[in-house]
């Protein structure tokens, strides 16, 4: 584990939390190694429904349902966001075996809903 500017990292789970000193801990991150600038291992849990990081905007859909809203941006990322506070971000090219299909390399889980979210498996 380590901080960097009020960020918990736990390198070996793949997971960040980011801290407030208004709202202490309100976000958990969820990513993929390769989009990390430091050396991570990848978040390797799901939601109960069995979304995790890899999974593609059908798999999400067929999962979870349509999400509450979907947004595009630059350079191909896809954000599903859903209300009960999870939200999904895609993008292709991060994993040479993913081809050119956008695949999940960030998952975030709001404080409010953070009870959505079982632990990864190492």
């Amino acid at each position: 584990m380590g901080t960097h500017n009020n960020v918990w990292q736990y390198f070996d789970h793949g997971v960040d939390v980011p801290l407030s000193d208004r709202a202490g801990v309100w976000q958990i991150g969820c990513v993929l190694s390769e989009t990390m600038a430091v050396p991570f291992k990848t978040f390797t849990g799901t939601t109960p429904e069995g979304s995790g990081i890899g999974a593609t905007e059908e798999e999400i859909i067929d999962a979870l349902g349509q999400p509450d809203s979907r947004t595009t941006h630059d350079h191909g990322i896809i954000a599903l966001q859903y209300n009960r506070g999870i939200k999904f971000t895609l993008q292709s090219g991060w994993v040479k075996e993913w081809g050119d299909e956008a695949r999940v390399h960030t998952i975030l889980v709001r404080k409010a809903r953070s009870s959505e979210f079982r632990g990864g498996r190492t």
